[in-house]
């Protein structure tokens, strides 16, 4: 990878994961508020439910079939010019709205229907309010169905921020709306929330497409086109291949609702701790690479492109590798100091610290995957991944249904964790009769490497914990009386920095390259500011 190219990928990155920052700290402070006023209760599942299997999995679709257009939309303007490739947006955004407004009508009008056949919730009331919620946020899947389409045409002009701040921008609206309705319409301030999260968000998309793009984009529906076959073609598996893996979110509620109450809510807020960290950096340079991604994968180029995928993935495993270790072995005081307050008690720590063991161990996974697929996607490949998703979803669906009686909602986490490594594998595997460049001992090494530094950490983390925990806590023994909050964020700031100095001391030890490069490129940049 060039040094420009390296330069505009972590600029890019850097932007994206600037307004990703504050947009998922906009997110937590939503999942916080949510959690002081409904904590696990029957309420948190009855939204977490109707939001997680519903209006996300609606959601969901939009991004992901808009995914194999950018490389088809960049390849039009390249080869028949502006005018075509803006035709051709033009037509694929109309199909979108009416697919859209369908699943609109048809959300609100079935919503009962859905909801009794997507939970188990033994109380009435609580499947009450999953219904009423459900049709307060099903127009929101309008909104970010066309938050998505603006992305992917405003992504095509390398321009990353106003996305980024659309996202943050609709996260903001929902926390506004609740603190300001919270205490007068009770859950459904948080679906109202939601929808106008979503308007919020639309409004900066549109803003950004005025004047340049929108005007310009002809609306009438070409059936012949062949940019639209060719487009349709790739989002056929694609389709597909979101169907299944959404299959595996509803049934995972489902299975959570018929257990103990606040499981469904518990999940949810041990998933959005895992994701925080997925998005935050691993999205944004999957949203920077994929144009990138686009423009590479010519078979003259395939050589570059390898190269740049492992220098990616490898800089990303290294450094979600250590944050995978912290929020194992510091979940508990994890989930104490951001969540453990008005109605989140003990039992929804308990509840809640089960399975992130399991989300935190896949952590690196969720990264990974984030840029294998969007070089299959770039490779024009959708196939391939629909194929091992399915596989990976009777995997995920077979894991539950073994483990579910011992590990209750964990086991959800847990086959999350072991399909997606699985689907990864044979992702990998698949790119390497692609991309000679991925094949070699560089790899082996690596891991061997990386295995030596992260079992150093744990070792330091755990022991750095239990000392800590014993000097900030009255109840044990030499034990001081400080404030909880102080306590906690004592126990994780120190027994994470040095857990993290000791990982990166043996990377320095067993020569790790990445970081061998790293610490050159500081010192040559010491040198130029002098």
């Amino acid at each position: 990878m060039s040094r420009s190219l390296t330069r505009s990928v972590a600029g890019g990155a850097a932007v994206v994961s600037a307004f990703a920052l504050a947009g998922k700290a906009l997110g937590f402070l939503q999942k916080l508020v949510m959690a002081y006023y409904f904590g696990t209760s029957g309420l948190a599942d009855a939204f977490a439910l109707a939001y997680n299997s519903l209006i996300a999995v609606i959601s969901q679709f939009p991004p992901q079939v808009l995914a194999p257009f950018l490389p088809v939309y960049l390849s039009v303007r390249r080869e028949r010019g502006e005018v075509a490739a803006r035709q051709l947006a033009g037509t694929v955004g109309v199909l979108l709205v009416l697919g859209l407004a369908a699943a609109v009508v048809v959300g609100f009008l079935m919503a009962r229907p859905l909801v009794e056949s997507l939970s188990q919730f033994p109380v009435a009331e609580t499947r009450a309010a999953a219904i009423r919620l459900t049709r307060i946020m099903i127009p929101a899947v309008l909104f970010l169905g066309l938050i998505a389409f603006g992305t992917v045409l405003l992504h095509a002009e390398k321009r990353f921020s106003r996305p980024a701040f659309a996202e943050t921008l609709s996260k903001g609206g929902v926390i506004v709306v609740l603190l300001l309705l919270g205490h007068w319409m009770g859950i459904d301030a948080l679906g109202l929330g939601v929808l106008i999260g979503a308007v919020l968000g639309f409004a900066v998309i549109a803003a950004g497409l005025r004047g340049r793009i929108v005007p310009s984009l002809a609306v009438r529906l070409i059936w012949r086109d062949p940019d639209l076959r060719r487009w349709v073609g790739l989002t056929g598996p694609i389709l597909l291949g979101v169907l299944i893996a959404q299959i595996r979110t509803i049934l995972d509620n489902r299975f959570a609702s018929g257990m103990a109450s606040g499981s469904v809510a518990a999940l949810q807020y041990a998933r959005g701790l895992n994701d925080t960290l997925v998005l935050l950096v691993p999205s944004a340079v999957g949203v920077v690479l994929y144009p990138v991604f686009s423009e590479m994968a010519e078979p003259a180029k395939r050589a570059m492109l390898g190269d740049t995928l492992l220098r990616s993935l490898r800089a990303m495993i290294l450094l979600l590798l250590p944050l995978s270790v912290i929020l194992i072995a510091l979940r508990q005081p994890i989930i104490q100091l951001l969540f453990q307050r008005g109605r989140f008690r003990a039992d929804s720590v308990a509840l809640t610290a089960w399975p992130l063991v399991f989300y935190g161990a896949g952590l690196p996974l969720f990264a990974v995957e984030i840029l294998l697929m969007r070089l299959y996607y770039a490779l024009k490949n959708t196939w391939a991944p629909t194929l091992v998703g399915a596989a990976c979803v009777a995997l995920h669906v077979g894991i539950i249904l073994l483990t579910r009686e011992a590990l209750q909602h964990g086991s959800m986490a847990l086959a999350a964790t072991l399909s997606k490594g699985v689907k990864v594998a044979i992702l990998w595997i698949g790119l390497r009769a692609f991309l000679p460049s991925l094949q070699g001992r560089r790899t082996r090494r690596f891991a061997v490497q990386t295995a030596l530094a992260l079992a150093a950490m744990a070792a330091a983390v755990w022991l750095m914990s239990n000392l800590l925990h014993r000097l900030a806590w009255p109840g044990a023994v030499g034990g001081m009386a400080i404030p909880r909050a102080l306590g906690l964020a004592l126990e994780i700031g120190g027994a994470s920095s040095v857990g993290l100095a000791v990982y990166l001391l043996v990377a320095w030890l067993v020569r790790l390259e990445e970081l061998t490069l790293a610490a050159g490129w500081l010192v040559r940049r010491g040198k130029e500011t002098r």
